[in-house]
C-alpha cells in the first residue's frame, strides 16, 4: 500500500460502504463539486494497493487554526488495522502542523458506532451531538481532536 495526493478520479477506484457511502449518498448531486473541493482546498491524500484506491483522506481549512478531516475508507483499508490508524494518525499531524491548526473536528453520523470508535482510535474525543444534521434527518457525533 502507497500513499499518493488526491486525485478527482480516485471516487472512481474505491469500493465503499457503510458509513462512507452513505456520506457520498447525503452530497447527492452536490459530490462532485466536493471532490473539486478536495482536490484544490487543503491536503488530500488516498491510498493506493493492487491497482485500486482503497482509502482517501484529509482536512479541509474552515478558517485560520481549524480544519474538517474527512474519511473515505474502503473495507480492504480497514482490514490493515493498525497500519491504517498509523498513517492517518501521520498525515492528520502532518497536515495540522503545516497548516497551523490547533483544532481539527469531524461529524461522524450517530448510528455508525464503528465509525465513532475508529475516530477515538485515532485520538478525536466526542464534543457535541448534532440533532437531525444530516439531509435525512440523521444525527450526527461532532467529534474534535486538539494540536499544540
Amino acid at each position: 500500500m502507497i500513499v499518493v495526493p488526491f486525485e478527482d478520479w480516485h471516487f472512481n477506484m474505491i469500493k465503499l460502504d457503510g458509513p462512507e457511502q452513505k456520506m457520498i449518498e447525503n452530497y447527492g448531486k452536490t459530490f462532485n463539486d466536493l471532490v473539486q473541493c478536495l482536490k484544490h482546498v487543503g491536503a488530500t491524500f488516498s491510498w493506493y494497493q493492487d491497482q485500486k484506491i482503497v482509502g482517501i483522506c484529509g482536512v479541509m481549512p474552515q478558517w485560520n487554526g481549524v480544519g474538517e478531516a474527512y474519511m473515505f475508507l474502503s473495507p480492504e483499508f480497514k482490514k490493515n488495522k493498525i497500519r491504517c490508524i498509523k498513517d492517518i494518525r501521520y498525515y492528520l499531524k502532518l497536515i495540522a502542523d503545516q497548516f497551523k491548526f490547533h483544532r481539527v473536528h469531524c461529524h461522524v453520523i450517530k448510528d455508525f458506532d464503528r465509525a465513532i470508535k475508529f475516530a477515538k482510535y485515532l485520538g478525536f474525543k466526542e464534543e457535541a451531538e448534532l440533532k437531525k444534521f444530516g439531509p435525512n434527518k440523521e444525527d450526527y457525533i461532532k467529534m474534535v481532536k486538539f494540536y499544540e
